[in-house]
């Protein structure tokens, strides 16, 4: 896929694809592999949707509306089953809607001091209208002049007892200033994958926070499709490993959304699972089986969970005796693959090299990785500035040191320690 141009998002858990990034993609390693750190986070801005030319108004679509929805719902219900009922949908909808109609309505629209869309804009836009609509209705008398604004109030407050508008100013408080995730929402600019075919996101660090984690699941997916839509006709995938179990919950429709986008755009999903339990007891476990046409099984040495795969994958009585032939050796790995309608065996062996690479023991990527670190070198370059022109003080050129990672030196040693037995535990 690489050689052939295509480009590949990874959402990862645990550093699985490290290597793979350091080998394929070489001194762009630095720009293209990003483990997510809640101590210094990536910076995303969701909130900033296309716009017509460079100064025009804002291009709020259906599309952009349901994404902030289920973004809404993750950051509001956390990755519990309880997403948005209609009532809440509709009230955040108008919300939504009437923020971005502000911004285009703006006088400052287009230039320099405008105010762009992202999260604390969102935030304090609804504080305000939820202020101005839940002023006290004055008794109209004979002789007043109306508040054209008091029929509003009047259904704003009568709509009020569907949501619990403390509770969303609350937990959402957590990402504008003063928030314990401040940053994650509120970048000036979104982040531009689009020069790189390979990029992967390890999310390993966040997975323990509960909040964030679903939610950077999810910013990142949604930057990914962002990026699919800007090239229609290239071929395009992206794969969750392990990471896609916590855009479940009140992100199924997200999920299933997802699903629909790719496609679209020439593009395909890769579910990778450990157990075909963490499927079928997801709430979106239907759409990832009814949307994955190609199944890749590996081997299996629990006989139990070899049984629980027929049924949720419809597989036939050949293709399973097909599956506990599946073997794997110190030369080879076997696995199986059904495609449509056709499936069979498929033997794969990989060169010593290119299994220091592979390799998922993690004895062996630990034992690689400390061996990249042992041969990485430091070099001195030339500082450019954006012109790419050298950077003067004083009249002198300016220079930065580089880490160059000598995966090459690395591998070479590693077969070496391998082929001696040292890697052997």
């Amino acid at each position: 896929r690489f050689e052939k141009g295509a480009r590949q998002i990874i959402m990862d858990v645990g550093g699985t694809y490290r290597n793979v990034l350091q080998s394929l993609n070489g001194a762009d390693f630095v720009n293209t592999y990003f483990e997510y750190d809640p101590a210094n986070p990536i910076e995303f801005n969701p909130f900033l949707v296309p716009r017509e030319g460079e100064t025009g108004p804002w291009l709020y679509t259906d599309e952009k509306t349901n994404f902030h929805l289920a973004l809404l719902a993750a950051l509001w219900k956390g990755s519990k089953d309880t997403g948005l009922d209609k009532s809440e949908r509709a009230i955040l909808s108008r919300f939504l809607i009437e923020y971005y109609s502000l911004l285009n309505e703006s006088d400052r629209l287009g230039q320099t001091d405008e105010e762009r869309p992202n999260m604390e804009s969102f935030f304090r836009f609804v504080q305000a209208y939820d202020m101005e609509m839940m002023r006290p209705v004055r008794e109209f008398h004979e002789g007043e002049e109306p508040d054209p604004r008091d029929g509003q109030r009047r259904k704003y407050q009568k709509d009020m007892k569907y949501i619990d508008m403390h509770q969303f100013f609350l937990v959402l408080s957590q990402y504008v200033t003063g928030g314990r995730y401040e940053k994650v929402l509120n970048a000036d600019r979104d982040v531009d994958l689009s020069e790189y075919r390979l990029i992967c996101f390890d999310l390993a660090k966040v997975q323990a926070d509960p909040d964030l984690y679903p939610v950077v699941a999810m910013l990142i997916t949604e930057l990914s499709l962002d990026l699919f839509r800007k090239f229609p006709d290239t071929v395009k995938y992206i794969a969750l490993d392990e990471a896609w179990t916590m855009l479940s919950g009140v992100l199924s429709e997200f999920i299933e959304s997802m699903y629909r986008t790719i496609r679209k755009t020439n593009g395909s999903v890769t579910i990778i699972t450990q157990g075909i339990h963490e499927i079928t007891s997801s709430k979106i476990g239907p759409a990832v089986i009814n949307n994955s046409s190609t199944k890749i099984i590996l081997r299996h040495l629990n006989p139990d969970s070899l049984a629980q795969l027929q049924a949720p994958l419809g597989l036939t009585g050949h293709e399973m005796d097909l599956i506990k032939s599946v073997r794997a050796t110190d030369q080879l790995r076997e696995f199986f693959i059904k495609q449509g309608g056709k499936a069979k065996v498929y033997a794969l062996e990989a060169s010593p090299q290119l299994d220091a690479i592979l390799t998922s023991k993690p004895v062996e990527r630990n034992h690689l990785n400390n061996l990249v670190k042992f041969y990485q070198q430091h070099q001195r370059t030339l500082q450019l500035d954006k012109n790419g022109q050298p950077v003067l003080r004083d009249g002198v050129p300016q220079y930065k040191t580089t880490v160059v990672q000598r995966l090459d030196y690395a591998v070479d040693q590693f077969v070496e320690d391998k082929q001696k037995g040292a890697l052997r535990r």
